[in-house]
């Protein structure tokens, strides 16, 4: 039984991140919220059924399509500055690849090295940036859906 209730929460949690993160408009929220609160019910977990009556009168006192509008244009916003913020990431690889090339040309063994971790940095740096990017893009199509 112990184990039936932590998936079921874990199912539970990951449909309520998906659902409440604001990428969908007011009455598919509403019905999702629905959706759980049915099967909270047939489960009988009677505490996440109250949660989730307290989520629906909060997304219906709050939740407006020009709320939507807003996110939507604020995560416009925010896509915009990662993908900025990638190509500023892109720009210090090339450095740091040209820093490396020159240290290499030169034949300085521990310029070569410092060269080499400083890339590596950087080549990081430019992941992080891009799976940021990806998550943005990936929110901003949910709410133009």
């Amino acid at each position: 039984m112990k184990k039936y209730a932590i998936a079921s929460a874990l199912l539970l949690l990951f449909i309520s991140t998906a659902t409440f993160a604001g990428t969908q408009d007011c009455s598919t929220r509403i019905n999702a919220i629905q959706t759980q609160i049915q099967y909270a019910r047939q489960h009988g977990n009677v505490n996440q059924q109250a949660g989730l009556e307290r989520a629906l009168a909060n997304v219906r006192a709050s939740c407006t399509n020009a709320g939507q509008i807003e996110r939507a244009e604020r995560a416009e916003r925010d896509v915009q500055q990662k993908q900025e913020d990638v190509r500023k990431a892109q720009a210090e690889v090339t450095e740091a690849t040209d820093k490396l090339r020159d240290a290499q040309n030169r034949g300085d063994a521990k310029k070569t090295k410092r060269a080499q971790a400083k890339l590596a940095d950087k080549q990081n740096k430019l992941r992080e940036k891009m799976d940021k990017l990806r998550i943005a893009q990936a929110d901003l199509a949910g709410l133009k859906s």
